[in-house]
This record gives C-alpha cells, sequence and structure tokens, in this order.
C-alpha cells in the first residue's frame, strides 16, 4: 500500500493541514497537536480465518500415543525410566553385544522407553551411551567391544 497526502482540519485547533499516511494510521491533528491527541486506526480488512489442519483433513490427523508402560518389577512404582537406563536394562538382560537399532527395537518391544518427537532415536541413545562410556571409565554401565555394537559393562552389575 502507497503512503496518500490527506488534507483535514486539525481536530484540536481547526488549523487546515495535510499529512502523508501509511494507511495504517491516520493523524487527524496538525504536527503541533499531534502529541496531545490519540491515533485513529484507519479501517482495515480483519484477516481471514485459516482453517485448522484436522478440520481439512479429519482423517489424516493421528491418534495420540498413549505414554509407555514401565516394567514395575524392574523400576519403583511410578517412576518413568531413560533412555539409558532402559538400555542398560536392555543390553543386562541380553548379555550380548548390540547394535543401538537393536537396542531401541528391544526397548520398544518391553515398552520401557519411547521418544515423543526424535526421528532417530536409536542414534542418540548411542550418543548417550558414547558419553557416558566417555566421561565414566571402568564404572560405566556400558561397554563398546566392537565398532557400533554396545554391551552392559561385566564388571558393573
Amino acid at each position: 500500500m502507497s503512503a496518500t497526502k490527506r488534507h483535514f482540519r486539525c481536530v484540536e485547533c481547526g488549523k487546515k493541514t495535510s499529512t502523508t499516511d501509511s494507511g495504517r494510521f491516520a493523524f487527524r491533528a496538525c504536527v503541533a497537536c499531534r502529541p496531545t491527541i490519540a491515533t485513529v486506526p484507519v479501517k482495515t480488512k480483519p484477516p481471514k480465518a485459516k482453517p485448522s489442519p484436522a478440520a481439512q483433513h479429519p482423517e489424516a490427523v493421528a491418534a495420540p500415543v498413549p505414554p509407555p508402560v514401565v516394567e514395575e518389577a524392574a523400576v519403583g512404582k511410578g517412576k518413568k525410566v531413560s533412555a539409558l537406563d532402559a538400555a542398560a536394562m536392555v543390553l543386562r538382560d541380553a548379555r550380548a553385544s548390540m547394535t543401538p537399532r537393536e537396542i531401541y527395537d528391544a526397548i520398544l518391544a518391553r515398552n520401557l522407553w519411547a521418544t515423543k518427537k526424535g526421528k532417530t532415536p536409536d542414534m542418540t541413545i548411542a550418543a548417550a551411551m558414547g558419553r557416558e562410556i566417555a566421561a565414566g571409565g571402568a564404572d560405566c554401565r556400558f561397554v563398546k567391544p566392537e565398532r557400533g555394537k554396545f554391551a552392559a559393562n561385566p564388571a558393573v552389575a
């Protein structure tokens, strides 16, 4: 919208004047009287309301995912299991080295932990286990017996 020049009489002092406004606000006062008078909004079209995606395609909306059910025997009642704790449980029970994808699939099968939005949860678990191995040393719950595989640390039981 381009600026237009408008002629009017000041509402405060009655002086004939002109102004250039951008179309959003029009001042009806001269330059001397503007600080004493409020701006009057120019009439504009209200924005169009966009329908929600659910209203457009109700069949495309996914059902809410229930929270994972935690194994009550392994963890105290009402506690959530972190991804690392779930990986430690899976590796301890498997007693073999596993790839991050196998670990994540076993976690899902036992319904221990699930990511909310992650696209590569297996790599998230692998990165977290790698950080714990680097920081923990011999007291770590995980070991890396070969490239791309993790196992439970037999020294920590």
